[in-house]
């Protein structure tokens, strides 16, 4: 006995299964990958929307996007100066800065993002 198995793979926008030009778009967002079925008319969307993006960005290292270093470029604190000085240097003077002004801080490990927001804002 014999089976006859049929795929129909459909315009996932349209689900109309008789859409020409029918491509598989694979394409990565905040650190997922996805894909989705197109017909032509709306390949030819997706692409006109995402180029302007595309035009402007750089590729991601291994083809792959990475989240960290958005957070990093996303971090609300605002530097208080050019990095001129040690990071060591740094943190000696948000903890000295701290204790001045009232805050408790430890004489290691991280310093809370309220004192550093706090320092941050009289340093600008």
């Amino acid at each position: 006995m014999a089976r006859n198995i049929q795929v129909v793979v459909t315009c996932d926008i349209d689900e109309n299964d008789d859409t020409d030009g029918l491509e598989t778009v694979r394409f990565g967002f905040e650190g997922g990958d996805y894909e989705i079925d197109l017909c032509a008319d709306h390949l030819e969307e997706f692409n006109e929307s995402i180029r302007p993006y595309v035009d402007m960005a750089r590729k991601a290292e291994n083809g792959k996007a990475t989240t960290r270093r958005r957070r990093r470029q996303e971090s609300s604190t605002p530097q208080a100066k050019p990095r001129q000085r040690s990071a060591k240097a740094e943190l000696t003077s948000v903890r000295e800065w701290a204790r001045a002004h009232g805050y408790k801080v430890s004489d290691r490990g991280r310093i809370s993002q309220e004192v550093r927001d706090a320092y941050a804002s009289a340093h600008q």
